[in-house]
């Protein structure tokens, strides 16, 4: 806390400047002591502009009615009539008229069955057996069979309705008269008209008037550090600007193993005359470098394609892909045309238990690779674009490349 108070008492020295003027910026500096919050509080004048309402000779003016005569075409009408003499008009309509018409159809009955009876003569019939013509007699006999009755039909009356639409014609007589229309017409008119002019005079109107003025600025800075795998080195310099606003850096003392994301928010308190108060949060996170840096750094041994479209990346880093995005793009090496284009978040792929990362391309939209009668080798090259996105409020930008590609040739199976 002493230590505090020398630097703050060091930098109000500073405000003051060899010629007397009161210097704006103010700063402290915080090192980074592995704890979790730090509040410094800077003080000294600082110089704003400020507005006041005063009233100002100036200029008004008064709108003054007074009378012109004003001449031009209006617009007009008036009533013309027409003699329309009577006349007959006449109308078809169509009536439903039903009547009833004799008409006849057949009625057929059948009769009864008889028995019809022929004679079958006698017969000799002979057989050969075992060399010999064996004969014998069949006697003549009456065969008869039933045959259906005679049918006898004859015409039979009906009566039936049957409806037409006939036509009617009515008639009626609209006697004449007279049609009547509004016709437009111009005419020249004159006429006294009210206008108003602007008619100036002296007044006072009020008006904002800058001046400057000195006013003691309090500003408390609180920080917050969050520094998970504690690897957070270095110090944070705070310098005030404005009221509303404060310049943080942080020297990071150890980037090899880290970055910084830094995010801040001012905001003022309070502004009397003569004191201003403010506050700024600073939240301060140390993020693990090689972590982030996992994804890039990872090796891929070996990368196969199938003429189907299923992809199989061996990595014995593997599960260091995760939280960044893999551009595939396949081209075929025979004519040098792109097959196959997508950018997939490391997560669309299947992680097996021997580091063997696959993906079937064909759900995306890979095509099946052909050749001529399904005969021959189909060479690919295959290029893998690793990229790691950067972190959200990076302080500083990070030296090490975020993207890394790996090309490999390979041979569809």
């Amino acid at each position: 806390m002493n230590l505090t108070r020398v630097i703050l008492s060091f930098l109000m020295c500073l405000q003051i400047s060899a010629s007397g003027e009161t210097i704006n910026n103010f700063e402290g500096v915080i090192e980074y002591s592995g704890n979790d919050t730090e509040v410094l509080s800077l003080e000294g004048p600082m110089t704003i502009t400020r507005t006041r309402i005063e009233d100002q000779d100036s200029t008004c003016y008064r709108q003054e009615p007074y009378e012109e005569e004003v001449c031009g075409n209006e617009t007009r009408y008036r009533n013309v009539c027409d003699w329309r003499p009577g006349r007959r008009v006449c109308d078809t309509s169509y009536d439903r008229v039903c009547r009833n018409v004799t008409r006849y159809r057949n009625s057929c009955t059948t009769g009864p069955s008889r028995n019809v009876c022929t004679n079958e003569p006698g017969r000799r019939v002979c057989r050969t057996r075992n060399g010999q013509q064996v004969c014998r007699d069949i006697p003549g006999r009456r065969v008869c069979r039933s045959k259906p009755g005679r049918s006898t039909c004859r015409k039979v009356p009906y009566t039936d309705r049957v409806c037409d639409r006939v036509p009617r014609t009515r008639c009626r007589d609209t006697p004449g008269r007279n049609v009547c229309t509004d016709v437009p017409y111009d005419e020249w008119v004159c006429k006294m008209v009210t206008k108003y002019r602007s008619v100036p005079y002296a007044c006072t109107k009020p008006v904002e008037v800058p001046y400057e003025v000195e006013v003691n600025h309090v500003h408390d800075v609180k920080v917050k550090f969050s520094d998970v795998d504690s690897i957070g080195a270095g110090k944070l310099t705070v310098k005030v600007v404005e009221k509303d606003f404060v310049d943080a850096l942080f020297e990071n003392s150890n980037d090899e193993q880290s970055f910084i994301m830094l995010e801040k928010k001012t905001e003022v308190v309070s502004d009397e005359e003569t004191e201003i108060k403010s506050e700024t949060q600073v939240d301060i996170t140390f993020g693990n470098l090689s972590k982030l840096l996992a994804p890039v750094k990872a090796v891929v041994e070996e990368v196969s394609v199938s003429r189907k479209g299923k992809m199989k990346i061996n990595s014995d880093q593997a599960s260091d892909f995760a939280d960044s995005d893999i551009e595939v793009v396949i081209v075929k090496e025979k004519d040098n045309e792109v097959h196959f284009a997508k950018t997939f978040k490391a997560e669309d792929f299947n992680l097996s238990s021997d580091n063997e990362m696959t993906i079937n391309l064909a759900d995306y939209g890979f095509k099946k690779l052909k050749t001529f009668l399904g005969l021959g080798d189909i060479d690919l090259k295959v290029s893998l674009r690793v990229v790691v996105a950067p972190p959200k409020g990076l302080h500083l930008p990070i030296k090490d490349s975020l993207v890394k590609t790996h090309e490999f040739k390979v041979e569809a199976d």
